[in-house]
């Protein structure tokens, strides 16, 4: 397994020919951390904002303990952690910074076990006293440190506006976790959509809770094996004259143009676990050309990251930002007789999944906004019917789970009253 530093962490898929005639031309551009060796993981700063407001007395505060039973016993020595709960108002429990997991086991079980559900819900106040705790942990070698923010609440909120916060949570990381029929699924998704690559999670009440909350805490095993911190993308079309980047899809992170570059494109990613992925999909205007040509560069990739830090690596590990020892560059050459029709396969996929966000955003609107079960109905019809036009063998697996997602969608789909107490908050989790 290659050191951190040592990994070429970007490829590029895209066709290689181009028409001689005006075109646009589609590039996905694909992020992977490296495999490392465990010791060479991010330790993380975990900061846990438990709702013990009045709502969540009997079944939801016990499913709540048990949820941080599961977490805790998930958590490494090295990490550090943090509890906060709130009710009418905040309560960080002696936490004014992060503390070394492996000192406060006893501890923090005993807090959470001793949790009493009383009191109005002051979301606003539980994030800004995560916040300021993290804030504060972040101290010499230790702002390398991977951190994140879990928010778990049931309950929609009655003091306070969490809103408000929305402007600090860019620099933050997020898991919002709604537990229940009744959580404020909108503002749950709102709070992880606003900071930095932050995911809403559903938790339902019913069935098999503990298999909810698995796959829901995956996340904690990704923060535990970050490998790539604050990587950094940015896109240099090379060409101009001939060739010019339209429009970047990054996903949920938003591309911007350098100061000193007006024709490029940043994306901050932010942390990578160990093989976890981003993608960009890049959108070309092709102008025609007179005669055939070899494959050039039009556009180069670049991009840097920083070693997470840790007890093992932290005096050893230099501050600077590393990136490729290689160039990385998009060619496209012109000749009509080696210009493909049809898309790249890893190309149309990534369009696939884009359009299917598209679709569940355009259901959840009609469902949402206009109580039009019938119309969400059409649109998930259409939405199926162009992923039933797919066919790519090696991209199965990607092709299954859509079709999944879709299915799902479609059994919650039944009613405005089924919508209401599960489709509305699946969607938006399908959307995070």
């Amino acid at each position: 397994m290659a050191p951190a530093g040592e990994a070429q962490l970007a490829k590029v898929y895209h066709n290689t020919h181009a028409p001689l005639t005006d075109n646009k031309q589609k590039v996905l551009v694909k992020f992977t951390a490296p495999e490392t060796p465990s010791g060479d993981t991010a330790e993380v700063d975990f900061v846990f904002v438990l709702d013990t407001s009045g709502s969540m007395g009997g079944s939801r505060l016990k499913q709540m303990h048990a949820a941080m039973d599961f977490v805790l016993g998930k958590l490494g020595d090295n990490d550090k952690i943090a509890i906060v709960n709130f009710s009418s108002e905040a309560h960080t429990n002696g936490y004014n910074a992060p503390k070394p997991f492996d000192e406060n086991k006893k501890d923090a079980k005993k807090l959470v076990d001793g949790l009493h559900a009383k009191g109005d819900t002051n979301i606003e106040e539980g994030l800004r006293a995560a916040i300021k705790i993290l804030d504060k942990g972040r101290r010499g070698w230790d702002k390398k440190r991977a951190s994140c923010i879990f928010l778990m609440s049931d309950g929609v909120q009655n003091r306070g506006d969490a809103r408000k916060v929305f402007g600090e949570l860019p620099n933050w990381t997020v898991h919002t976790f709604g537990f229940g029929e009744k959580h404020d699924e909108t503002l749950l998704w709102e709070i992880a959509q606003k900071s930095h690559a932050g995911v809403y999670h559903h938790v339902l009440d019913e069935g098999e809770v503990t298999n909810y909350l698995t796959k829901a805490f995956a996340s904690l095993a990704l923060y535990r094996s970050i490998s790539v911190m604050g990587l950094q993308v940015t896109l240099i079309p090379k060409e101009e004259a001939k060739y010019t980047i339209v429009h970047v899809d990054a996903g949920g992170y938003h591309p911007d143009h350098p100061k000193d570059s007006p024709t490029s494109w940043t994306i901050h990613f932010g942390d990578l676990a160990r093989e976890e992925n981003r993608r960009v999909l890049v959108e070309l205007k092709v102008l025609g050309v007179s005669k055939k040509e070899d494959p050039k560069p039009v556009i180069e990739v670049k991009y840097a990251y920083t070693y997470p830090a840790n007890k093992k690596n932290h005096k050893e590990r230099p501050e600077e930002m590393k990136g490729p020892k290689h160039p990385l560059f998009v060619k496209i050459g012109r000749d009509d007789a080696k210009a493909s029709p049809d898309m790249n396969p890893d190309v149309q996929r990534e369009e696939a999944r884009n359009k299917q966000a598209d679709y569940i955003e355009e259901m959840f609107k009609l469902a949402d906004k206009e109580k039009k079960v019938d119309g969400a109905k059409r649109k998930l019809s259409t939405a199926k019917n162009e992923l039933s036009g797919l066919d790519d063998p090696k991209g199965e697996f990607v092709l299954d789970a859509l079709h999944a997602e879709l299915g799902n969608i479609g059994d919650f789909l039944k009613s405005y009253d089924v919508y209401k107490k599960l489709g509305r908050a699946y969607m938006l989790s399908c959307l995070s």
